[in-house]
């Protein structure tokens, strides 16, 4: 819980800095809030751990083989992360790098899960005659 009250804190510290920097030289506000944007994602993944380790203790109880498991945990994983960096360009003016991003997550996405594809391809082959 206290890396909650962490997040939080650093989160509420950066607005306050973000604003401060933004009103003696408005350049440099993207830069202080991307630093946040790191620095509280960090953050985020530690509150994430319990979670993994569920959706793998899971994915050993049902038996499911990693192959199948770990695209789509990276497919998860890129998602949220082109959602923040497309949000934060979007909020920082840059429409079009943002959409450019959230094209790049897709075509990661598809990669991620062509491993899964292939497989479930091979798997029924013999039911489609090849």
């Amino acid at each position: 819980m206290s890396t909650v009250f962490r997040l939080f804190a650093i989160g509420i510290f950066a607005v306050i800095a973000s604003a401060a920097v933004r009103s003696f030289k408005s350049a440099l506000a993207p830069a202080v809030a991307l630093a946040a944007a790191a620095v509280l994602s960090l953050l985020g993944l530690r509150i994430l751990d319990p979670v993994l380790r569920y959706l793998q203790t899971m994915r050993s109880a049902a038996g499911i083989d990693p192959a199948v498991f770990a695209p789509l945990l990276r497919v998860g994983c890129i998602g949220i992360i082109t959602e923040l960096t497309s949000s934060f360009c979007a909020e920082t003016g840059e429409l079009s790098i943002g959409r450019v991003l959230e094209f790049g997550g897709c075509a990661a996405s598809l990669c991620a899960l062509l491993p899964l594809l292939e497989s479930i391809t091979e798997s029924l082959r013999p039911y489609l005659g090849g």
